[in-house]
Order: C-alpha cells, then sequence, then structure tokens
C-alpha cells in the first residue's frame, strides 16, 4: 500500500507539472511584450546584482580607459578606423567618442551600462517568437536566457565594454537562426546587428560561412544578403589582421595543441560548470583534459 501510495503521489505531481507548464507556455505566448520587457529587466538585476560595482563604483575595465577612452580623448574621430589587436573595434571605439560628451567620472559608468545593453540582446532574441523554429516552447527561451545571465566563471566578459564582440557574437548567431520578421524594426534591428558584429572584431569571419551554408540550404533574399554583407565585412576584418594593424596580436606567443586542450578544457568546460575557482585545477594532468575536452566536444556536436 505505501508503494501504491507513493507512485500515486508521483503520477499527480507529474501531471500538476505538466498543467503548470502548459498553462505558464499559454501565458507567455498570450503576453509577448510583457514576457521580453518581465525578462529583460530579470536579468539586468540578475547582471548588477553579480556586478554591481560596475555602477556603484564604476571603474574603466582593461581597455576600457587605456586605449578606447584615450584615444577617442587625443585623436578624436579618427580613432574610430585604428585597428586594436589585429581587427577593427568600431563600436567600442564609437561608444568612447559619445562618453566625451560627458564628464570624466561619469564615462566608466557609461560603459559599463553601455555594455550591460549589448549583452541583453540575446535575451532580447531568446524570448521572442523569432526562434519558435527551434525552439518551441518560450519558456525554453527564458530557461536559456536565465542561464546565460548566471554561467559561472564569466566575469572577463561581464558587463563591461572591452568584452561586448561576444554578446554580439551570440546575438548575430541568434539573428542568422531567427525567423524573418515582416516588421520594418526588427529587420533593422537584424542588420545593425550584424554590422555591430562585423566592425567589433574578427567574430564575423565565422559568421559568414554559417550564414553561407543558411543561404544554401534556404536560398531566401534574407539569407543571400546576410551572406554578402558578413562576407563583405570579414574581408574589412582580414585586410586590418594582415594588412594594417600596428599593434602586437594578443595571445600565447607559441600556440600549440596542449595550451588549446588547456584553454577550451579549463576555461568553457570546467570553468562554466564549477567557476573560475577550478580552471586550472586540471592543467596538469593532460589525460584527463583531453578525456573532458573529447566528451565536452562530443556532446557539443551530437546537440548540433
Amino acid at each position: 500500500m505505501g508503494q501504491r501510495k507513493i507512485v500515486k503521489t508521483i503520477l499527480a505531481t507529474r501531471q500538476w507539472l505538466r498543467s503548470f507548464a502548459g498553462q505558464f507556455e499559454v501565458t507567455l505566448r498570450r503576453y509577448p511584450k510583457a514576457t521580453i520587457i518581465s525578462m529583460l529587466v530579470i536579468c539586468a538585476v540578475i547582471m548588477l546584482w553579480r556586478r554591481p560595482e560596475a555602477i556603484i563604483q564604476a571603474q574603466f575595465w582593461a581597455e576600457d580607459g587605456k586605449y578606447w577612452y584615450a584615444d577617442a580623448y587625443n585623436q578624436g574621430w579618427s580613432s574610430l578606423l585604428a585597428t586594436y589587436g589585429g581587427y577593427f573595434v568600431l563600436m567600442y571605439r564609437f561608444v568612447a567618442m559619445i562618453s566625451l560628451t560627458l564628464p570624466f567620472h561619469q564615462a566608466p559608468e557609461f560603459f559599463n551600462l553601455t555594455a550591460l545593453g549589448f549583452q541583453l540582446l540575446p535575451v532580447l532574441l531568446l524570448c521572442s517568437s523569432r526562434l519558435k523554429s527551434i525552439m518551441p516552447y518560450r519558456s525554453v527561451g527564458i530557461l536559456l536566457s536565465l542561464l546565460y545571465v548566471s554561467l559561472p566563471n564569466n566575469s572577463e566578459v561581464f558587463t563591461n565594454l572591452t568584452n561586448i564582440q561576444w554578446h554580439l557574437g551570440v546575438a548575430a548567431l541568434l539573428v542568422l537562426l531567427a525567423q524573418p520578421s515582416k516588421k520594418l524594426l526588427w529587420r533593422l534591428f537584424d542588420y545593425a546587428i550584424l554590422i555591430a558584429t562585423g566592425l567589433s572584431g574578427p567574430m564575423v569571419v565565422i559568421l559568414a560561412p554559417i550564414s553561407l551554408f543558411l543561404f544554401w540550404r534556404h536560398r531566401t533574399k534574407r539569407y543571400r544578403n546576410m551572406f554578402l554583407l558578413l562576407a563583405g565585412l570579414s574581408v574589412i576584418q582580414i585586410i586590418g589582421i594582415f594588412f594594417l594593424s600596428g599593434v602586437e596580436r594578443v595571445g600565447v606567443a607559441r600556440p600549440n595543441f596542449y595550451y588549446f586542450i588547456q584553454m577550451i578544457t579549463g576555461q568553457i568546460f570546467i570553468g562554466g560548470l564549477l567557476g573560475q575557482d577550478y580552471v586550472n585545477v586540471l592543467y596538469g594532468n593532460f589525460v584527463m583534459l583531453f578525456v573532458i575536452f573529447t566528451l565536452g566536444i562530443t556532446l557539443i556536436t551530437y546537440a548540433v
């Protein structure tokens, strides 16, 4: 009798959860704008809760002050065309130029708030209905949004202008995967994200082949235009990398396979699950690093 009661309780709980999930999904679909706005606010609160000093005690992060603000102050609008690390970083420099209209002590806070806005771009797309072809349930987008702003070991790219290229890259990929919209604002948003990504770092070189594959698969005017745009931006970045850059590139002086395994396994697989304190816990054990690397890449490949 005791086992039957436990089974009945489990089945009843399962049925209730299904009913609740269904009603929750219906509510999300009924109020799409409220869902998006609510999630943007919730994710912004989580981000500021994780890094309150970004607003309370705002400071320039890494290249924010040394390069973006200093170059804007000293060189003016001509700094927009300067490369850094081997590629064009127009969005960083454009934000720095706008910050010159503010008092100096407010510039770091403006940088961080702008970075927060860029980091919320993927949340906007994930919570919209434009990804329903790959995410039929709106609740999945909400869950992914919460995971996106809650992942450990991401302090390096969290609410700072220097690393907005990574968030733009995610947003650009989601734009490519999203269903086309008939609304003008969404269409302008799509191309603005692609242009901003293409002029903020070398991520566009990876996105261009993806857009080519999507164009080959769907044969639509939208994907054709996006591929041509990303291909052109890729050419611009490649020219900057190989011909125009006078700045030494950042990275390992002599990269090799071992460093690559360390970086992917430590920073992404271990650090992404356990946090920054465990990033280098296995750096001296190549066998374990390689095993985790192989498992991680296998799971990602299977998921794709």
